[in-house]
């Protein structure tokens, strides 16, 4: 379901699909888009998501035409992206075209608290 909510999909493209969707990458062309949790992205739809900002083009589900869009892509998580590419679970393509700002929060005062920053 994930990918219909970031790409859309075409009516009668699975059970449920009473209408056509627009995804989230459609809604926000010509804008940006916040994407939470980018490492609990399965490595399956990491593909589709490198097109997008390589290419800036996609299809919908269960659909054949392609949709062009200038999308900014503004991310997060709270997972060690570089320990997942080294352990093959986060594309290095994605992980190098991803990387423009990175800010990590330390813990407040001593390591053993579970407060953040």
């Amino acid at each position: 379901m994930l990918e219909s909510e970031l790409f859309g999909h075409e009516l009668g493209t699975f059970t449920g699909a009473v209408a056509q969707t627009v995804g989230r990458f459609q809604a926000a062309d010509r804008g940006a888009l916040f994407l939470d949790e980018i490492g609990d992205l399965p490595l399956a739809l990491q593909p589709k998501r490198l097109h997008v900002l390589q290419e800036k083009q996609f299809e919908r589900l269960g659909g054949g035409r392609t949709f062009q869009v200038d999308v900014r892509i503004i991310a997060a998580t709270n997972q060690d992206l570089w320990r997942m590419e080294q352990d093959w679970k986060f594309r290095a393509d994605l992980y190098s075209g991803s990387m423009y700002f990175r800010s990590r929060c330390r813990h407040c005062g001593n390591e053993k608290t579970t407060s953040r920053c």
